[in-house]
């Protein structure tokens, strides 16, 4: 009997536990992501929470339609809660997205416990209660991500047989335009189409397939061309890009799309396999905050170890570094609790 079998049947006994109702619960549900996360949310976070909150407000046919999806295996988000005394202390969100191979998996988010109840293990029960549901819809892998800071859940996740899969950290940019140094040598330009190849090369080790569904990635919105000017076109996106090349050879190529509503909407490609020039990517970096002006966000994503010391010198701050975790098909938690 595996632990998660072991443990279902104990909490389900236990009437504190149960699937989320959207007209019952969605208010307090949102209540209580504030103020678990309240100082780790950005205006995309606030603005979920708004719709979260409009949601809860509208007219009962959500539940019918929620209940309809959840049955087919479709609906966009669903989860359990935690109520003691009828009051939501505990929550837990179950997000279904696409792999790659045409798979299924979902995503675990919002695992939250109101203050004056943790140490109680409910956190443990609602994400093992979340990994049940998945691997009774056949589920290929299920994840989540965990800010890289907050040690007691990242090892909550391991227990539970969660592996590290990778480290990525959003920069943003300050208002303030960085200074030009300028630095012999270095040739900043626009990109062209002959440097699309080795830009897409470097991306595709930059954004891993595995990683890609929530990761600003589209080679069909970045390529050059015929075909990426009418892709831009259909889908009302505007980029602009940058190279820098050194000695005659390309160093790395930023992207920004033009669009503001994007949590992250510049991409950087450059080799990760230490032969990265620092002093040029710097370069590119303060070159295209200057191109771009002051721009009320821009911010990119890439991995945590990736040159840090080239952000702060172009005006970047580290906004976040998540932790993205899996746990694979036929994988179970490995340690049963009491709650």
């Amino acid at each position: 009997m595996s632990a998660v079998s072991t443990l279902i049947p104990i909490v389900e006994r236990d009437v504190h536990l149960r699937m989320m109702e959207p007209q019952r619960d969605l208010l307090q549900v949102a209540d209580l992501i504030e103020l678990c996360f309240t100082e780790t949310l950005d205006s995309d976070g606030f603005q979920y929470l708004r719709q979260v909150r409009a949601m809860a407000r509208s007219s009962k046919w959500m539940t019918w339609m929620y209940n309809l999806a959840e049955q087919a295996g479709n609906m966009p988000v669903l989860g359990y809660v935690w109520e003691d005394r009828g009051q939501i202390v505990g929550n837990v969100s179950l997000i279904p997205m696409d792999l790659p191979a045409e798979q299924r998996g979902f995503l675990i988010a919002n695992v939250a416990v109101h203050p004056e109840h943790r140490g109680r293990g409910i956190a443990q029960a609602l994400t093992a209660k979340a990994v049940e549901y998945a691997r009774r819809r056949k589920a290929a892998s299920t994840w989540l991500q965990v800010r890289a800071e907050n040690t007691p859940a990242v090892h909550l996740y391991q227990k539970l047989g969660f592996r590290e899969r990778a480290r990525r950290t959003t920069w943003s940019a300050k208002p303030d335009l960085p200074s030009r140094y300028g630095l012999a040598g270095v040739r900043l330009l626009d990109r062209s189409g002959r440097h699309w190849r080795q830009q897409q090369d470097w991306l595709d080790v930059w954004f891993p397939p595995e990683l890609r569904w929530q990761l600003t990635y589209n080679a069909s919105l970045l390529a050059p061309g015929l075909g990426g000017m009418l892709y831009r076109m259909a889908s009302f996106q505007f980029v602009r890009h940058w190279a820098v090349e050194r000695s005659g050879r390309l160093q790395g190529v930023l992207s920004w799309l033009e669009d503001e509503a994007r949590p992250e909407n510049m991409i950087l490609a450059a080799p990760l396999n230490g032969t990265a020039d620092e002093d040029a990517l710097r370069e590119l970096l303060q070159h295209a905050r200057h191109a771009i002006g002051r721009s009320p966000q821009l911010s990119l994503n890439c991995p945590a170890d990736f040159l840090p010391s080239i952000f702060p010198a172009a005006g970047f701050f580290a906004r976040q570094t998540l932790i993205w975790m899996d746990l694979p098909v036929g994988s179970q938690p490995s340690s049963v609790i009491s709650v």
